[in-house]
């Protein structure tokens, strides 16, 4: 990867607790939040060229409010499910990452994530909200080669 690229953690949106975990579905409410998030998105930064997507049924479905609202397609990857070990993810994912990546997936896989990529550690996961929107501008896909510029809300 060359040159400064974003990406853009999104936590899938609210879900219920009616089934096994990665068969959760959202809400109507997590529905109506993500597309405000992506909403504000669209109307702030540079066109998204990729989306990656958890394999869980939440994510998917907050995926596919990005993929309307940006005439995308989304790629699954199994390695964005909850508990998946985030150095890992980052090797997985090194092929998959273009110059302006939106990735939706879960806690605390994603706060790691990004805690990896800003401070290069694994001590503390950043917070993240339902159908919220972390922005890292990175240097390279890397720990500690990312900073955390800023954070979209629904």
């Amino acid at each position: 990867m060359s040159g400064t690229r974003t990406l853009y953690l999104m936590r899938h949106g609210e879900a219920a607790w009616t089934t096994p975990d990665p068969e959760r579905a959202l809400t109507e409410r997590g529905r109506e939040a993500s597309r405000r998030v992506l909403g504000k998105l669209v109307e702030t930064d540079p066109p998204i060229d990729r989306i990656l997507v958890s394999p869980y049924r939440r994510a998917r479905q907050t995926a596919a409010e990005a993929e309307a609202l940006l005439q995308l397609k989304a790629q699954e990857h199994s390695c964005l499910t909850p508990d998946e070990s985030p150095a890992a993810t980052l090797e997985a994912l090194t092929p998959h990452i273009g110059q302006h990546t939106l990735i939706v997936a879960h806690q605390p896989l994603l706060g790691y994530l990004a805690s990896l990529l800003d401070r290069g550690d694994l001590r503390e996961p950043h917070p993240f909200g339902t159908s919220e929107i972390l922005v890292l501008e990175l240097e390279a896909w890397a720990p500690a080669c990312g900073r955390i510029i800023r954070s979209l809300q629904p």
